[in-house]
């Protein structure tokens, strides 16, 4: 099982996809939001509906057989979308989440504490798993749900059977890209820094050494083989140069549009260079800068100043 976790707008589709291209990998896209895209009726990257997608179709009917309930009432914890959900959803959803963040960096990590949604949602996730490896015939799943909490109790539950992906992209890129979608300056910040500096030492606690790998998008984009080849590696498996061809078929569940294109080109994104203006480069570096060079982007980061005194 690879789970990975990164900030949004950070290429988590991308990266799922390719290592999906592999003939011994299924990718799953965003599972954590498959019951919000059955209800819409939303389409697998396939084409078809989830309800008739060859791959989604056995496994949810293994589901309701199991649990005598219709594919619509499976629950795999708080949408990590919420752009339809109500304001007590996502401030039920963000205490929730925090109380499973107190919890875990308090050192109480024992799921039967944490809230009851989140709970069901992941043994319901986990056990999900075993019906798509067995509808695939697919000896490694991915899941690129993102949220980090979840990444660390897959880490904690599965064991030696997970692995989780640490995908990180420079700040900038990720505070333009949230603009452009019409976040507010704030909240474009907070999408990457918050993300970060809650995950990081999370992981750094709760997941082993063998369990956990850092992969950047810019070397992903710019240097696809010898990147795909170090994950590969990380997953005990061979590199295939299927990785880099987007030939096979995929069953996503949600994630970026790039999913539906017939064909894919690996190109950085740098637009942030010629979006973002002076005061918003300085607002972003003010507020984050120490986190960028935490995360290894340093060669062009100067570091904020520290604070005066009064």
């Amino acid at each position: 099982m690879v789970f990975i976790s990164s900030a949004g707008h950070s290429g988590s589709t991308l990266l799922d996809m390719m290592i999906g291209n592999l003939s011994y990998a299924e990718s799953l896209g965003e599972l954590m939001v498959m019951p919000g895209e059955i209800a819409l009726g939303s389409p697998c990257t396939c084409g078809a509906s989830l309800l008739e997608c060859p791959l989604w179709s056995r496994v949810l009917a293994r589901w309701s057989q199991r649990h005598g309930r219709p594919p619509g009432d499976i629950r795999l914890g708080w949408m990590a979308h919420s752009q339809h959900a109500s304001r007590a959803f996502r401030l039920a959803r963000a205490a929730s989440h925090g109380w499973r963040w107190l919890q875990l960096r308090a050192g109480v990590p024992a799921l039967g504490l944490a809230e009851p949604v989140y709970r069901r949602g992941l043994e319901q996730t986990l056990e999900l798993y075993d019906d798509v490896a067995e509808c695939s015939g697919k000896r490694v799943l991915v899941n690129s749900s993102k949220p980090y909490l979840v990444a660390v109790d897959h880490a904690r539950l599965l064991g030696a059977r997970c692995r989780v992906i640490n995908l990180v992209r420079d700040g900038r890129a990720v505070y333009a890209s949230f603009l452009r979608h019409g976040f507010a300056p704030r909240a474009a910040l907070h999408a990457w820094q918050h993300h970060y500096d809650r995950a990081l030492p999370l992981f750094e606690r709760y997941v082993g050494p063998g369990q956990l790998l850092t992969v950047r998008y810019e070397d992903l984009v710019t240097r696809p083989q010898e990147t795909m080849s170090r994950v590969c590696g990380f997953l005990g498996e061979p590199f295939e140069p299927s990785a880099l061809e987007f030939s096979a078929p995929h069953h996503n569940v949600n994630g970026n549009d790039i999913r539906f294109r017939p064909r894919h080109e690996l190109r950085l994104d740098e637009r942030w260079r010629r979006e973002l203006s002076a005061s918003q480069l300085e607002f972003f570096m003010q507020h984050a800068g120490r986190t960028m060079l935490r995360m290894g982007y340093g060669a062009d980061v100067t570091p904020p100043a520290a604070p005066r005194a009064a």
